[in-house]
């Protein structure tokens, strides 16, 4: 009742000073409110300034005070409000939460990254990243110039943010991080490099190859497999056929095999059949490694002509040869 009351008197209003003393008080009841989890209200507030604006007799004089309303909403008090009562556990409506969000301007951005490096609670966390990429779709540069905030876990929240923006503006930034201190960070931005795609990022993910942590290593390759052009099949089969690759634990081995299967042509298939039929003198173990990924490969990628070589390798002594050969047989032949 208080919400119509002072917008009957805004609406009534004489002079600039009644004006902005009705704002005052709206102002007031947003910061009550919102301390008090009342989102509705403010929500309330939101339609009403939006419904009044539309109005024809409104002079810019009082049009300029409601957006003054509508800016103090994405403030860092405001914001600072917002983040306790998320913090604190209080049950909110996502939907007038979005509704809020959607109000804002890019000015809020600022605030809401303060705020998401400080809040304790996952659940906080994820509602203030939605609200981000929310935002961050009329602002791309102010969500990407937050990969320079020193604290690891903002960082990689910031990337997932751009991920899911999707915007391609946010690639030259990303690639500044790609050396980033902290391993998970460096996972974040290499994954988002490869959804983005493009053919600028393909060297620097090329270069991730050699970083000395495995999972950061895989996540490179599964980066290039999810670009999935030419060049990203060729780098990753070159990788696979370096002397060096031998050494590699037997997981990063399969996973980077099974990459290679998003290429379901001739072209890889034949690579997997040369590497089956290599002969083994040396580092034997390596080898049939190797052999066995490959032919897993073969049963991802699904063509039936691999069944004849594969039935010959089924009766190897080898034990990881034979159990990978066996599943790829399944698969061809079952589905």
């Amino acid at each position: 009742k208080l919400i119509n009351i002072l917008f009957e008197i805004l609406k009534q209003a004489d002079n600039d000073n009644d004006v902005d003393d009705v704002v005052g008080f709206l102002r007031d009841v947003i910061r009550y409110s919102l301390s008090h989890g009342d989102l509705g209200s403010v929500v309330n507030i939101i339609r009403k300034v939006k419904e009044l604006e539309k109005d024809d007799w409104l002079s810019e004089s009082v049009k300029k005070r409601l957006n003054s309303l509508l800016i103090f909403l994405g403030s860092e008090e405001i914001i600072a409000i917002l983040a306790e009562i998320l913090d604190s556990g209080i049950e909110i409506e996502l939907d007038l939460f979005n509704e809020y969000v959607n109000v804002l301007d890019k000015g809020a951005i600022g605030p809401f990254i303060k705020y998401l490096g400080e809040l304790k609670t996952i659940k906080a966390r994820k509602i203030v990243i939605e609200a981000l990429i929310t935002l961050g779709r009329k602002d791309i540069y102010a969500i990407a110039h937050a990969l320079e905030d020193n604290r690891w876990y903002v960082v990689r929240n910031v990337i997932y943010i751009l991920r899911r923006i999707g915007d391609r503006k946010a690639v030259e930034y990303l690639l500044r991080t790609v050396k980033h201190s902290d391993i998970r960070v460096r996972k974040e931005v290499i994954r988002t490099l490869g959804e983005l795609g493009g053919n600028e990022v393909i060297q620097t993910l090329r270069d991730c190859l050699n970083d000395p942590d495995i999972q950061v290593r895989l996540s490179a390759v599964k980066a290039l497999g999810a670009i999935k052009t030419e060049v990203t099949k060729k780098i990753i089969m070159n990788l696979i056929a370096d002397k060096s690759f031998n050494n590699k634990d037997l997981s990063e081995k399969k996973e980077t095999f099974e990459t290679l299967s998003r290429w379901k042509d001739q072209d890889v298939f034949e690579f997997l059949i040369k590497i089956i039929n290599k002969r083994a003198f040396f580092n034997r173990s390596r080898i049939f490694e190797n052999k066995a990924c490959a032919a897993y490969t073969l049963g991802l990628i699904g063509n039936k002509d691999a069944l004849p070589i594969l039935h010959k390798l089924s009766d190897s002594k080898n034990k990881i040869l034979k159990e990978f050969t066996s599943m790829a047989i399944k698969r061809l032949e079952y589905g």
